[in-house]
């Protein structure tokens, strides 16, 4: 489908309206319902968010690749995609950060995952769609501030970034997390949408995922984790650009790489880049990335399916499905975010 910026931009509102388990103590907080079954000439916006996810280098060929993520490939079909996109930082928190506010990480100053928060006046997608009028929802992982304490009722607690918000506490992505949690996320935005009245209010509600973010803790957490130990075999080799640590050197790659490597292998598990059945451990690292794609995958149906049951509600919903960063997936013999 062709379209261009200009055109995109002022026919689907993805320029934001023009401008613009389930573990121990985990709740959800049911949200006022009246914004979500509008059916106001402006059009709902649904944003589908994703951890971890790349371009998919080095996976199977898109005709099987749909069979494997049908509910991705349903996003995908007469779609406006976006193959020249790249993320403004690898790593969760400061990518989120530059998505949100369309700054970058030297403007809103979170530069790492742990121990950076976006400063609530900072203006968000949420602040700027409010101010044309929009009830604005998160669901799932944020990841941009301190959790909800209690202090006040936990669905305030992102109203100082322009949200309402009901998952408490918020899903950072530890071992095993998206497994245990994304269909609880999915659940509670289709509990929202199926409970709405019908009201006068447009709304953007964002269902932000935990998977494939598992992947992080491949092999020293996943090996011990049912669901993510044991992935159906469908890799057979490694990727064309791998490299060795040796190589690296020897090609004059920047020292970092060398330097990721080792942190990789003693906070994650050891991944051999040579000897006896090396390969084997990379390879069983691309089924197990691609595993738990499929899972996430069965929750994105279900978010859709939600949407599909209320017709009015869907024909003027946009539909937008973004990542906040990928992986390295074994690319030049490297793991972890990328």
């Amino acid at each position: 489908m062709s379209m261009d910026r200009r055109t995109f931009l002022r026919n689907s509102a993805c320029g934001v309206a023009a401008m613009a388990a389930v573990w121990p103590g985990r709740r959800w907080f049911p949200p006022d319902v009246s914004g979500a079954a509008t059916t106001n000439s402006r059009p709902n916006i649904l944003v589908v968010m994703v951890d971890q996810m790349r371009d998919p280098q080095w996976f199977p060929e898109q005709s099987q690749l749909d069979t494997l993520l049908p509910n991705m490939a349903r996003l995908r079909t007469g779609a406006v995609n976006f193959t020249n996109h790249y993320a403004a930082a690898t790593a969760c928190t400061p990518s989120r950060a530059c998505m949100l506010t369309g700054l970058y990480t030297h403007q809103h100053f979170c530069i790492v995952t742990e121990g950076s928060h976006l400063h609530p006046d900072f203006p968000t997608w949420g602040d700027y769609l409010r101010q044309f009028g929009y009830a604005t929802h998160w669901f799932g992982k944020w990841h941009l501030s301190e959790d909800c304490d209690g202090a006040a009722p936990p669905y305030t607690y992102l109203e100082p970034y322009g949200f309402a918000t009901y998952t408490c506490p918020d899903p950072h992505g530890a071992p095993g997390q998206g497994l245990d949690t994304d269909d609880d996320i999915a659940r509670q935005f289709a509990t929202w949408l199926g409970n709405a009245t019908a009201p006068a209010q447009p709304w953007c509600a964002t269902v932000s995922f935990v998977n494939p973010h598992d992947i992080m803790f491949y092999p020293r957490f996943t090996q011990h984790i049912s669901g993510e130990d044991n992935p159906p075999s469908v890799f057979t080799e490694l990727p064309p650009n791998f490299e060795t640590p040796t190589q690296l050197a020897s090609r004059s790659k920047p020292a970092l790489q060398r330097e990721l490597v080792e942190v990789a292998n003693r906070q994650f598990g050891l991944m051999r880049h040579s000897g006896p059945g090396y390969a084997d451990e990379w390879v069983k690292m691309l089924d197990t990335y691609l595993q738990l794609h499929q899972y996430v995958d069965a929750q994105i149906g279900a978010v859709l399916d939600a949407l599909d049951a209320n017709p009015a509600v869907r024909d003027n919903t946009v539909v937008i499905f973004t990542c906040d960063h990928g992986d390295f997936c074994g690319s030049h013999g490297l793991r972890g975010k990328g």
